[in-house]
């Protein structure tokens, strides 16, 4: 008899805030940016939560070496609205609002925010929080 094997958990990454970092002359691809993706891309769906156009964001996320899914989200309801609760998630975000951590809260799913600075980007520690909490969940 084969099992059939488990889903991949979902990565919701506030994507101009995980992945770029605010400079003089515009944003500039944060310092950790690849190696965070080449760490997380095999073992997540990616789901990258933007205000910029799914066009743009698919474009950018293929120019750093990833595929991810474009997730919409209304700024009047939070981005937690938008993220499938049900799924096994971990939530990647620099500024949550307060009726983002509400949502999280009452669906018992505060531990799988990771947050981020959002002037750092992802960076070694944010990769180290999100493997600890992988962990954690698993055990």
């Amino acid at each position: 008899m084969t099992v059939p094997p488990r889903s991949k958990p979902s990565l919701y990454i506030d994507f101009l805030a995980a992945f770029f970092v605010e400079k003089a002359d515009g944003l500039e691809v944060a310092p950790f940016t690849r190696e965070f993706i080449a760490a997380v891309k095999g073992r997540f769906r990616l789901r990258c939560l933007s205000e910029i156009p799914e066009a743009q964001a698919l474009k950018i996320a293929r120019s750093l070496g990833f595929e991810c899914d474009y997730v919409a989200w209304s700024r009047g309801l939070g981005k937690a609205k938008a993220i499938n609760m049900s799924e096994t998630f971990y939530w990647i975000e620099s500024d949550p609002s307060p009726s983002d951590l509400l949502r999280l809260s009452d669906a018992r799913c505060s531990e799988r925010l990771i947050p981020i600075v959002k002037r750092e980007g992802v960076t070694p520690a944010t990769l180290k929080k999100l493997e600890l909490t992988l962990d954690a969940s698993a055990g």
